[in-house]
């Protein structure tokens, strides 16, 4: 199953490498995206193995130990990746 990323969610995944990488180092923030990245493509093979989300028609997958939560949805041929948010931020109303 293909995974695509919105530009919402690119946008989500740039801010947070640039704020993890001025923060620490572009060292960890390479290694936070390798993490993010990797737990994604698991979505692969297990779509709906992850929690359902806080709005209706998603799913969630926490990527640990990062504080981060990816927003996707499970569509015919293909994941969607709606948005990635640092745990403690509010949660919007919709996507």
């Amino acid at each position: 199953m293909k995974i695509l990323w919105t530009r919402k969610a690119s946008r989500h995944l740039r801010a947070a490498y640039e704020y993890w990488a001025s923060q620490s180092s572009v060292k960890a923030g390479d290694i936070m995206l390798n993490r993010i990245f990797t737990a994604v493509e698991l979505l692969e093979r297990f779509p709906e193995a992850r929690r359902l989300g806080r709005i209706d028609g998603t799913r969630e997958l926490t990527i640990l130990p990062a504080p981060f939560v990816v927003v996707y949805r499970v569509q015919p041929n293909q994941i969607e990746v709606i948005a990635l948010f640092h745990g403690s931020r509010k949660w919007p109303a919709t996507f």
